[in-house]
């Protein structure tokens, strides 16, 4: 069983990458997690971002393939309480089957990954950057973790 964290856009060395791959390596004492950058754009002036958004769906589709569950953090999607996500989190170890939690780009995703999405969970109705989404699914996670595990972390 393994995890992979999906974000769409480019790599930075900034403090918020500095701050998900931390939350990534304390995972990895428990499961195996994989970091997947997916290129999104270009975006050019007077285009239609639908079909940029689709070009990234192709490019995301390509890299999905083989993660059998599939989480794409969404505006349009429900909210998962932690208790929610811990529960599921419990029945994808139950059937061992690996999962990729996918952010989208800063221009969000296609329409259409909504509807191959495993599931889709919004993190509430508050515009956040994308930066701070990737802190926040990769915190929580790992906060869901430490929970599963007995972790002092989630108290």
């Amino acid at each position: 069983m393994r995890i992979a964290f999906v974000w769409m856009g480019k790599a930075r060395d900034d403090p918020v990458d500095l701050l998900v791959r931390r939350y990534l390596q304390r995972m990895r004492r428990w499961i195996g997690v994989e970091e997947i950058r997916v290129k999104t754009g270009p975006y050019p002036a007077g285009s239609s971002l639908t079909s940029a958004l689709a070009r990234d769906a192709e490019r995301l589709r390509r890299v999905w393939a083989k993660w059998p569950r599939r989480v794409l953090f969404d505006p349009a999607g429900s909210s998962w309480s932690t208790a929610v996500w811990l529960r599921w989190w419990e029945d994808c170890v139950a059937d061992g089957r690996s999962v990729a939690m996918v952010v989208g780009g800063p221009h969000g995703v296609h329409e259409s990954l909504r509807r191959e999405a495993t599931w889709v969970v919004s993190l509430g109705p508050i515009v956040l950057s994308h930066g701070l989404v990737r802190v926040v699914v990769a915190e929580h996670t790992y906060r869901v973790l430490s929970m599963w595990k007995g972790a002092p972390f989630a108290k």
